[in-house]
């Protein structure tokens, strides 16, 4: 009985979930003119409770530069360990491929991709969005594993947070398509540790 109703509960989830990836997701964040890049707007506090897309994603007045593409016009591609990107908008994929990268105040239209090859990197984001406005893509908004996720939203990607077989934290953060894998969570820590 009791795999019935998780069964049941899946393919409810499921079904909200192939709804919710084919509409723009509210709260999308837009660039605004006002204030400087990457200012921080108080942002700790914007979750009481629980997060929605309401306390998630780009803070409201953040002013966004565009990355050019720099990864066969798909993709902007980070190498340099410690780089900070703070209130950027990247049209395409960020690849992190160096260690120690922090992402905060930012959109990425595409997905965050630590992976390059058998190789991860370890990155935090913070206070961005991330996935297209409309749409859907099949692949996770933000993965494999080595990265922490704070006040993040993701819309529009069928599996929200990739967490591998390293350390990852997504907290509070929120998809805008429920989990359907009980061992991963968009909305509330979930930690998965082999060293």
């Amino acid at each position: 009985m009791r795999w019935v109703s998780l069964l049941a509960a899946v393919s409810a989830v499921t079904m909200m979930s192939l709804a919710g990836c084919t509409s723009s997701s509210a709260g999308s964040p837009t660039s605004r003119p006002t204030g400087t890049p990457g200012e921080p707007t108080g942002a700790a506090g914007r979750c009481p409770g629980h997060p929605t897309p309401a306390c998630t994603g780009v803070p409201p007045g953040t002013r966004l530069t565009v990355k050019a593409l720099n990864e066969d016009g798909a993709a902007y591609r980070v190498r340099t360990a410690g780089t900070v990107l703070d209130g950027v908008h990247i049209p395409g994929d960020l690849l992190i491929h160096a260690e120690n990268v922090t992402v905060r105040n930012s959109q990425i239209d595409g997905g965050v991709i630590n992976a390059d090859g058998p190789r991860s990197y370890r990155f935090t984001i913070t206070d961005s969005t991330v996935g297209p406005a409309q749409g859907c893509k099949t692949l996770p908004g933000i993965g494999q594993d080595k990265y922490t996720a704070l006040r993040v939203h993701v819309r529009g990607h069928g599996d929200g947070f990739r967490a591998g077989a390293w350390s990852s934290t997504t907290t509070p953060s929120t998809s805008a398509r429920p989990r359907t894998s009980p061992r991963r969570s968009s909305s509330s820590t979930s930690r998965s540790s082999t060293p």
